[in-house]
């Protein structure tokens, strides 16, 4: 992580926590089932989706971060292309 500031190490870090807490609940209702034998939900369930709109949300939020982070390679680009823009045919 070390190409990452502190705000996208946080965002990331974020995101993997609220995943990894998915991740663990998925593989409790593979093991038990999501609904109890008595036609009740498995009580974890009752925080399931918090946890995924959690991770949905944390990556988003990283994802858009990560767009305002723009390389030194891709201002370099924007900086050839429009100092040397050809207009008409000709060369600038």
């Amino acid at each position: 992580m070390g190409d990452l500031d502190g705000v996208s190490n946080a965002l990331l870090d974020n995101w993997a926590r609220a995943q990894g807490k998915v991740v663990l609940m998925d593989e409790y209702f593979q093991a038990r089932g999501f609904i109890r034998e008595d036609g009740e939900v498995e009580s974890a369930s009752k925080v399931y989706f918090t946890a995924l709109n959690s991770a949905r949300l944390a990556l988003t939020r990283f994802g858009e971060y990560m767009k305002t982070r723009r390389p030194v390679e891709d201002a370099l680009n924007d900086y050839i292309d429009t100092t040397y823009t050809i207009e008409n045919g000709d060369e600038g």
